[in-house]
């Protein structure tokens, strides 16, 4: 997914490119971000980059952000477009021209989330496991499962559900295969019975895994070291 920030002050570039990431990166997506300092760079770049999500301001020398919108239309560029801006003045014409969101400055972290979740993002780049068991076949977003546990050979899926609860489903499925399937980055292997989604992690402490409901997952004496700089690089990259 390419993501571009189109913004004449350096400042507010950072300020907006530092949400994104921050929401991104918690999600797990793959992305390119991409940044301009004016309409006619971006609109140069387009030949180069089929961009998904543009945040545009609309007061820029040169272009002006609606002007800027009206050209990726006539090029039929389908980006969904979130306007930055500090006035409230030019929001009528933004939204005749179909803009996904309006946001005023200063950028906050949840109106990044808002824009990108209207742009549909979850629903489009949410990949799925679906569990096979003897009764049925569950699909579950990837993002929802909380761990999964190993005994025998019957592998326990937990996860939170449409309803947002959580809840467990078996399979004899080997935790191998699904292992195999996570695609997300936000997945650690503390011991081998084990998979574990960093988002719901509370702490590491001493030879166990915490996770948010006081869950203890053992981790493995040769993965200690593994797992703990997995983490922090997690919640680096998350912030």
């Amino acid at each position: 997914m390419h993501i571009a920030i189109c913004d004449d002050e350096t400042i507010e570039i950072k300020i907006i490119s530092e949400r994104v990431k921050q929401y991104m990166n918690s999600h797990g997506y793959d992305y390119t971000l991409h940044t301009y300092m004016s309409g006619e760079e971006l609109l140069n770049d387009t030949a180069n980059f089929n961009f998904d999500i543009i945040f545009l301001d609309i007061l820029m020398p040169g272009k002006t952000g609606t002007q800027v919108i009206k050209e990726l239309k006539s090029q039929n560029i389908p980006a969904k477009i979130i306007i930055t801006t500090t006035s409230r003045e030019h929001a009528i014409e933004a939204f005749s021209l179909n803009v996904v969101h309006y946001l005023l400055k200063p950028i906050k972290y949840d109106d990044v989330a808002e824009g990108l979740d209207r742009c549909g993002i979850s629903k489009e780049n949410d990949p799925l496991l679906t569990i096979h068991n003897s009764l049925l076949n569950v699909p579950i977003f990837q993002k929802d499962i909380f761990y999964i546990e190993v005994y025998g050979k019957i592998c326990n899926i937990h996860y939170k559900n449409s309803e947002g609860c959580f809840t467990n489903i078996e399979t004899r499925i080997s935790l191998n295969s699904i292992c195999d399937e996570l695609v997300l980055p936000i997945f650690i292997k503390p011991h081998r019975s084990f998979i574990v989604n960093m988002n719901y992690i509370s702490k590491i402490e001493n030879n166990f895994v915490y996770l948010i409901d006081d869950t203890a997952i053992p981790i493995s004496r040769n993965e200690k070291k593994m797992v703990i700089q997995t983490y922090e690089d997690f919640l680096y990259y998350k912030l």
